[in-house]
């Protein structure tokens, strides 16, 4: 007798055991599927991987929004395959494997082209945006968002590429913060990130100065007092491996990872986040890490613009 339903339903009792609620139908492919743990249609938070067509079967699941996070065993007794039967298996899973990568990169280049559209749709960047104002920097190689969808009026377009120079994704950069994902911001990223960069600037001299920094108007600042290249990895945990591509291609390069100082108020355990990782992203790049001599947090963009006020 088979325990294939057994099965399914021992992992879904699991889900909502740990969770309160479980999808009707469950994907046994091993394939990362999300679901709704709230009862809205938009909800995606819950999440579960199922592989049931193994010697023991075997999920994961979990909640972004609680941040539970959950494995699965069954103990339910396994009728066991003939070599043949196990071989016909083995071959459905495969094909449902490739079958779920094809799907998932179709959808990541249907997405990427929907960016490139908006980047070529882009108008020129106004340099009298409120952003650019309020940093007093330049446009540097941004555009403005032109399409129809009202949500991204008047953002500024920064393209993030990978090493190769191959559109990856979108920085939107808008007006003035937002509430984006339960906090405010001012910028949203769409596409691939990681290890994907801006930057301002050529790079002359292979074995020149070249910075790096989080955001962007922290290279601008930089390029425009200092005259080197800048190279914008969007957020802390995106310098290391910009680093290591830069380093990649110019192995002569002098590095400087000019730090967000993440200065936190007296008595705080949290880190410095822009320092160390910084420093980490130093270390493995061979470069330097240069940081704002400041008493609060505050970056490159904030103390460079101090000192012009201050002249």
């Amino acid at each position: 007798m088979s325990t294939h339903y057994q099965a399914i339903d021992s992992f879904r009792l699991a889900m909502i055991n740990a969770l309160g609620c479980a999808p009707d139908h469950i994907d046994t492919s091993g394939k990362l599927t999300r679901f709704s743990t709230n009862g809205k249609s938009g909800d995606k938070s819950g999440w579960y991987q199922c592989w049931l067509n193994q010697t023991v079967p075997f999920g994961k699941f979990g909640d972004h929004r609680t941040g539970v996070e959950q494995e699965w065993r069954s103990t339910a007794p396994r009728d066991y395959l003939s070599r043949e039967e196990y071989a016909i298996q083995q071959r459905k899973i495969e094909a449902a494997r490739a079958e779920n990568l094809r799907k998932a990169k179709a959808e990541r280049e249907a997405k990427r082209q929907a960016l490139i559209t908006d980047w070529k749709g882009g108008a020129p960047a106004n340099l009298d945006h409120a952003y650019l104002t309020k940093k007093r920097v330049g446009a540097y190689g941004l555009r403005q968002y032109a399409g129809a969808n009202s949500w991204y009026k008047g953002a500024l377009l920064m393209p993030l590429r990978d090493i190769a120079g191959v559109f990856q994704g979108l920085q939107y950069i808008f007006p003035e913060p937002r509430l984006i994902n339960g906090s405010m911001t001012d910028k949203i990223i769409r596409g691939t990130k990681s290890g994907c960069f801006h930057h301002i600037g050529r790079v002359s001299n292979p074995a020149g100065i070249i910075g790096i920094s989080e955001g962007y108007a922290t290279g601008a600042s930089i390029h425009e007092a200092f005259g080197y290249p800048v190279v914008i990895a969007i957020d802390a945990g995106n310098l290391a491996l910009v680093g290591e591509v830069i380093r990649h291609k110019y192995p002569r390069a002098q590095l400087i990872f000019h730090a967000d100082n993440d200065i936190r108020e007296e008595g705080s355990s949290l880190p410095n986040t822009g320092l160390e990782a910084a420093r980490r992203a130093a270390i493995a790049c061979h470069g330097q890490v240069w940081i704002p001599q400041t008493d609060c947090k505050a970056d490159f963009n904030d103390v460079i613009n101090q000192a012009m006020e201050a002249v």
